[in-house]
């Protein structure tokens, strides 16, 4: 049923108590609450759709009473004979009603929505590997999502400990791995009453195949699916192998999931929606709504050609299928730029740190390790340039912290044709790339000395940026796409 409920800000206890008695009677009614509210009452008037998560509760100043039922505001919904009645305060039973309906509200006011994170690296947290999922994970997700109306717990999955959890808390949020045993991994789950869960991809099964059906809903953000196809093109790489972990298994439960209505997709960008399709064998029409990264930045920032330096950097972890050595070698054949190398060794580090040792002696080339917060804002406000060799990338973090300042990207990678529109492509680069290390010189040499060009695709970016990865669009999209999930 629709309702109709007209109130002024200082009446929102009584709406709240009226509401609720609405909710207890018709959890999936559909109310509009019209009237000229201070954000206060707009928050106070939203979490109700968090807690009664199939109703829908609106607020708006153009509510019409054509098609809803008129509540006026501190009357009491009862139920008599089942038929939907409301009684007022000088109707027989409204003190006792009022009483139930304040207890009610009490409780639900306290309650948040419980959103389980799953993941398996949380940017060093845990001593997790510092990866970009990892990175989405901690200080986007971790920092942002939760709110007056959501509480995360973070699960990294299978942990040693046999029957209990291993715990810590990090920036405020729970972050834990559950039993190794299949009966205290279920317990511990039916004991936290999820709400949803969230996964950035998905790389295991371990917390899902515990959880029961019932709680098992999960809103899938697409990030970087990989099909065989793309695995041909890392495994072209032979300097150094990167590790494959192709595991059509897992693609089979992602699959399974959506067969049984108990997963919805999102996607970070469009393009990637095609690959998932392939990797997890979805149906052509499956709906995946955009939500892109959120990005931190400096909002006080202004671009100015003047005050960017002679620096171009390389933002990431040191890996193979980051293919470090190609920055290195292009820095080698650019003296005239300073070259940064932003990151620290991951897999393989012995080989790559005996692969990348023979560069160091390198002029113009700087090895200055993991940067986080402010040091890694500084870089990136001083920096012309980005340089991307990677044999693989969905959208990197790094590409949209770059687009934030005004950092072009040269890049053998182009996603969703973001690097032409805010810096220069070089096309395919395969295999170990040392072919194709001339490729790069005459586009940076271009954004380098063209202030005109760079100053444009510069200006260009900082813009997109703000208007679809700030924090708080992309929360409230996030936000929105998770209250859905709860409703399956």
């Amino acid at each position: 049923m629709q309702y109709l409920l007209r109130f002024e800000n200082e009446q929102l206890v009584e709406a709240c108590l009226s509401l609720t008695s609405i909710l207890v009677e018709d959890p999936g009614a559909h109310i509009c609450c019209s009237g000229d509210f201070s954000e206060t009452t707009k928050d106070e008037l939203e979490h109700f759709s968090w807690v009664w998560p199939q109703s829908e509760v609106a607020y708006s100043t153009l509510c019409t009473p054509d098609c809803y039922i008129n509540v006026n505001v501190g009357d009491i919904a009862v139920r008599k004979a089942g038929e939907l009645r409301f009684i007022s305060k000088n109707d027989f039973g409204y003190s006792i009603k009022i009483r139930k309906m304040k207890k009610i509200w009490n409780e639900k006011n306290q309650k948040k929505a419980k959103i389980a994170l799953i993941i398996d690296e949380y940017f060093g947290g845990m001593n997790t590997a510092f990866g970009g999922y990892g990175f989405v994970a901690r200080h986007l997700v971790g920092k942002h999502l939760p709110n007056r109306h959501i509480e995360i717990e973070v699960i990294l999955g299978r942990g040693n400990k046999a029957l209990t959890n291993t715990e810590e808390y990090i920036d405020g949020n729970l972050v834990y791995y559950l039993p190794r045993k299949k009966f205290a991994a279920q317990y511990q789950l039916k004991r936290k009453k999820y709400d949803a869960f969230l996964s950035i991809e998905l790389v295991n099964t371990y917390v899902l195949e515990h959880a029961s059906d019932k709680q098992r809903k999960l809103l899938f953000w697409i990030q970087d699916p990989r099909p065989e196809e793309d695995w041909k093109e890392i495994e072209s790489v032979k300097l150094l192998k990167e590790v494959n972990y192709y595991n059509p298994r897992l693609y089979s439960y992602v699959h399974e999931l959506n067969e049984k209505s108990q997963v919805r997709f999102i996607t970070q960008i469009p393009y990637l929606v095609d690959k998932a399709k392939v990797l997890y064998d979805l149906p052509e029409n499956v709906d995946a709504a955009w939500v892109p990264n959120p990005v931190e930045y400096d909002s006080s920032f202004e671009f100015q050609v003047k005050e960017k330096e002679n620096m171009i950097i390389y933002l990431g972890r040191i890996e193979s299928v980051k293919r470090g050595w190609l920055f290195c070698e292009i820095a080698k054949r650019l003296p005239q730029y300073n070259f940064y190398v932003l990151g620290k060794y991951h897999r393989e580090s012995t080989q790559n740190i005996e692969l990348m040792s023979q560069y160091e002696k390198i002029p113009n080339l700087h090895f200055i390790g993991h940067v986080e917060g402010k040091e890694k804002e500084e870089y990136l406000k001083r920096a012309r340039l980005l340089i991307n060799t990677s044999i693989h990338e969905a959208l990197p973090v790094s590409f949209l912290e770059a687009f934030s300042y005004g950092t072009c990207v040269v890049s053998n990678q182009n996603p969703e044709q973001l690097t032409e529109k805010f810096g220069l492509w070089t096309g395919p680069v395969l295999g170990d790339g040392f072919d194709k290390v001339d490729e790069y010189l005459p586009l940076i040499a271009q954004l380098m000395e063209d202030d005109e060009l760079y100053a444009q695709k510069a200006i260009a970016a900082i813009k997109y940026i703000r208007e679809n990865h700030n924090t708080e669009h992309c929360m409230a999209k996030l936000r929105a796409e998770l209250k859905k999930t709860m409703m399956l």
